[in-house]
């Protein structure tokens, strides 16, 4: 990553209303520099780095079709990879691990945007077998893996919601491509009650018509700022 193809680094700059700032130097042929511009005393363990700048962010990964034939595999790697680009190949993995109570929260959040659908918890058939999760529509029980496009993005969509709060951040790249103008329309009503601040980069009307004027930024690099 360089600015504008050139030879000079890429820099991003992220203020929050404190007036602390986190500034990331990116070049592909030298070291990442990343510090925090404050005008408090340096931050010198992790607690005293998040009173300063406490930022706390979502970042939707890539998403994907569900596996066909996923197996169980260990608390390490799930944990480690349920919020990155390969989550949607772990998905039945990341819920079987889910509490009863996240997973009943889950399936609402789901059927409430899919009224037709309910879902069961994932399940361990047998040694050496891979994992089933089952959805139901109407009362018809098919494995996830048989279901739309549509509704498997939706599905891990909400999963990546639920880590939100009224102080967090989400940051969310062109859902449009996922999803149909209705289900983006819900996807956007469900992400501003549970986040602070949303940032999507989008070309879909049906994001943008229901936005206020002074929530739509233009970027541009001509420009040097959003518009």
């Amino acid at each position: 990553i360089t600015w504008n193809y050139s030879d000079n680094p890429a820099s991003v700059r992220i203020s929050l209303r404190n007036g602390s700032q986190l500034v990331i130097i990116l070049h592909p042929d030298r070291p990442i520099k990343a510090y925090l511009l404050t005008e408090g005393p340096l931050p010198r363990t992790t607690a005293a780095f998040q009173r300063q700048f406490p930022l706390s962010l979502v970042v939707v990964p890539t998403l994907g079709p569900v596996e066909e034939r996923e197996y169980y595999l260990t608390d390490k790697t799930i944990s480690s990879s349920e919020n990155t680009r390969t989550a949607h190949r772990h998905l039945r993995n990341i819920l079987i691990r889910r509490t009863e109570r996240e997973f009943h929260e889950f399936a609402e959040n789901v059927s409430a945007a899919w009224p037709e659908i309910s879902l069961d918890r994932p399940k361990v058939i047998g040694n050496g077998e891979p994992l089933e999760m089952m959805f139901f529509e109407d009362g018809i029980p098919r494995e996830i893996f048989w279901s739309g496009f549509g509704l498997q993005v939706w599905m891990q969509m909400v999963l990546q919601f639920m880590r939100g709060s009224d102080g967090a951040v989400l940051v969310l790249d062109e859902p449009d491509i996922y999803l149909h103008p209705d289900l983006q329309v819900k996807m956007m009503d469900f992400a501003t009650q549970r986040f602070g601040q949303i940032f999507v980069a989008t070309h879909s009307s049906a994001i943008i018509n229901p936005a206020n004027a002074d929530e739509v930024l233009i970027i541009s690099a001509t420009e040097g700022a959003a518009i």
